[in-house]
């Protein structure tokens, strides 16, 4: 599949037949709602192009109930359906059987299942996280929760510990040499999650608690979260800038294995309201719903040199600006890109249920997804 920026004029009938196709085919390939309308500067991806030859390791994280598609699963490496958070009191709740059957086999997918000290309201409880830490049986405890998942042919554990008090660092990496022991001993996989460090913000509070090198030792994959730059509570900016994920692999190299790491794909953008003043907060909107939402509105998108990432601009009914960053398969390309030049294992996206469809279809088209064993 080869990538398209749409002019001023370009309908989708005429595309279609410039390029040899037919519109319903381009609608579904770039999830576009209006089949009647095209906005200057949107990313499209155009169907054809030869049979993949390549492999890679493609992973998908599901945090909300339901678990994720079979069809969506059949296409992944690896697998996390469904999700067990770190309670206030630092304990783990058992998995019920809800839980336990997704667990089962995904086609050619490993599932995994993922433990969190996410809060449910999008954020990290370094709290939780710390109560679990300081118990000197945390390793037993997810050997133990794990235990009748594994019967059922769960492959191991995605480890998402964020947002970590500096001195629960050390608490960690006991519990990942410990946990990896136990979970290897059963034949099963340890994943991680690392927030993306640089050399100048190696010891922020997001990722002063991750230890590259201890990650690195113990962990089958890291899943580095490399997509966060632009959020609810920053200036309007790209998501995942391609030079500050280059910055994060570069601080990485040398500290661990490149090749157990997954590049994280972002699962949304947001929306600023202008002039943006600190304090104010961003509304996520995800990569599909931005796109379409530039197409309703006759927003031009535009590409940001610096960032390297689409944006646009509108005016909402009352007058109030708005500045709307995401991404398209144009970052995916380059992310494509990054993990060719670092010999990476693959990429990872972080939400089943809002994965953004045309991303992954670039994907598919010139890769396959290895399997997992």
């Amino acid at each position: 599949m080869e990538i398209y920026i749409a002019r001023s004029g370009d309908t989708l009938q005429g595309l279609a037949r410039r390029f040899s196709t037919d519109a319903e085919t381009l609608r579904q390939t770039n999830a576009l709602n209006d089949p009647s309308r095209l906005t200057k500067g949107l990313a499209l991806l155009l169907p054809g192009g030869n049979a993949p030859s390549a492999s890679l390791e493609l992973g998908v994280y599901s945090a909300e109930p339901g678990g994720i598609a079979p069809a969506l699963a059949d296409t992944m490496s690896l697998v996390c359906p469904c999700c067990t958070r770190i309670g206030v009191n630092g304990a783990l709740p058992p998995l019920d059987e809800s839980a336990l059957s997704l667990l089962t086999r995904h086609g050619g997918a490993a599932p995994l299942l993922a433990v969190s000290n996410a809060d449910g309201q999008g954020g990290y409880s370094a709290a939780n996280a710390h109560r679990f830490l300081s118990e000197s049986s945390s390793a037993d405890m997810l050997a133990e929760l794990i235990s009748p998942a594994l019967s059922r042919g769960c492959r191991g554990i995605y480890l998402e510990l964020l947002w970590l008090y500096p001195f629960d660092r050390e608490p960690f990496n006991r519990l990942l040499r410990e946990l990896s022991e136990k979970l290897h001993a059963l034949g099963a996989y340890l994943v991680t999650a690392l927030a993306p460090k640089e050399e100048q913000s190696s010891e922020s509070l997001a990722c002063a608690g991750h230890d590259y090198a201890c990650h690195g030792e113990y962990a089958d994959r890291c899943v580095l979260l490399g997509c966060d730059w632009g959020n609810a509570l920053s200036a309007p900016q790209a998501v995942a800038p391609p030079d500050r994920i280059r910055a994060a692999l570069d601080y990485a190299a040398g500290r661990l294995p490149l090749g157990k790491l997954l590049l994280a794909l972002s699962a949304r953008g947001y929306n600023w309201r202008l002039p943006w003043r600190q304090g104010q907060t961003a509304s996520p909107v995800y990569h599909s719903a931005a796109a379409n939402m530039a197409v309703s509105l006759g927003a031009q998108i535009k590409l940001d040199r610096g960032f390297a990432s689409p944006f646009f601009t509108y005016a909402d009914p009352i007058g109030i600006r708005h500045a709307v960053w995401f991404e398209d398969v144009r970052n995916t390309q380059r992310q494509l890109q990054l993990v060719e030049q670092y010999s990476l294992a693959g990429l990872f996206f972080l939400s089943a249920a809002r994965l953004h469809a045309p991303s992954l279809r670039l994907i598919q088209s010139r890769y396959i997804a290895e399997v997992f064993e």
